[in-house]
């Protein structure tokens, strides 16, 4: 991994020539870039987070010749944070063996009583105990997006070198776990109104009020339309899913990406 006392004395004079006043210290990326056949070091000033490509000759080359490199290291690290601070948490966010555990309660309810059920109770207990079979199959697969996602970075970082490939890699697995959890929040959405149905039906039943308890337990960690702040982060996630075919320099924000580079216009 790459550190800044390991770097060659006229990469350090090339970064010291482009701190400010305001800058106190530098991070360098752990990794090397290698695109296009040469290799580029990528730093980062603190406080202002603003960046800078130097090549491995000493080179600051205009933003426009190392537009590609730019790109794609912010990308990539981009998805890295994503992994430590979103996928981490996505990861926790539900206990696949009690949901596993809640389905199996369900199915045997609806087998005992299903035959005394209207037909809008057996459909929303049927399409509860659907949502989630695929809420854990969404979640194993947002856990293997991370894990890979980790594995990615650790790669990398001991090799001191991302390729393009690795860049490529890194996007995939990173819109893998994006494009998994947005899809297990959607069907939470679209299914809101049947876990409220099987809900209430169990709460009039005595009998079934240790599984109408287990299942608020888990029904209240569930997506409802009612929580605003996360509906619009499931809108945000669909974004990235429809974006996800757009080379770099047309994504949305690539220009923002740009303006926190130091090298010269």
């Amino acid at each position: 991994m790459l550190t800044e006392d390991q770097l060659p004395k006229h990469i350090k004079k090339a970064v010291n020539d482009f701190k400010s006043d305001e800058d106190f210290d530098f991070e360098v990326f752990p990794s090397k870039f290698l695109i296009d056949g040469d290799n580029y070091y990528a730093f980062n000033f603190r406080p202002s987070n603003e960046k800078l490509i130097v090549r491995d000759d000493g080179a600051v080359l205009p933003l426009e010749k190392i537009k590609k490199v730019a790109l794609i290291m912010t990308a990539y690290n981009t998805s890295m944070i994503h992994f430590s601070d979103i996928g981490v948490k996505w990861v926790k966010q539900y206990d696949k063996k009690g949901l596993d555990k809640l389905c199996k309660r369900l199915m045997s309810i609806k087998k005992y009583i299903e035959k005394s059920l209207s037909d809008e109770i057996l459909n929303s207990f049927d399409s509860f105990i659907d949502t989630i079979k695929k809420m854990i199959e969404y979640q194993v697969l947002i856990e293997e997006s991370v894990h890979k996602g980790f594995q990615q970075g650790i790669k990398t970082n001991n090799q001191e070198v991302v390729t393009e490939e690795d860049y490529k890699k890194m996007r995939k697995y990173n819109l893998d776990m994006v494009r998994n959890a947005y899809l297990q929040n959607e069907i939470q959405l679209n299914t809101e109104r049947d876990r409220r149905i099987v809900l209430q039906f169990l709460a009039k039943k005595p009998k079934y009020w240790p599984i109408y308890l287990y299942a608020k337990f888990h029904d209240i960690r569930m997506l409802s339309a009612k929580e605003t702040e996360k509906v619009q982060t499931m809108n945000e996630l669909k974004n990235m899913i429809f974006n996800e075919d757009v080379p770099l320099e047309e994504q949305p924000n690539a220009e923002e990406m740009l303006s926190k580079f130091r090298n010269p216009r």
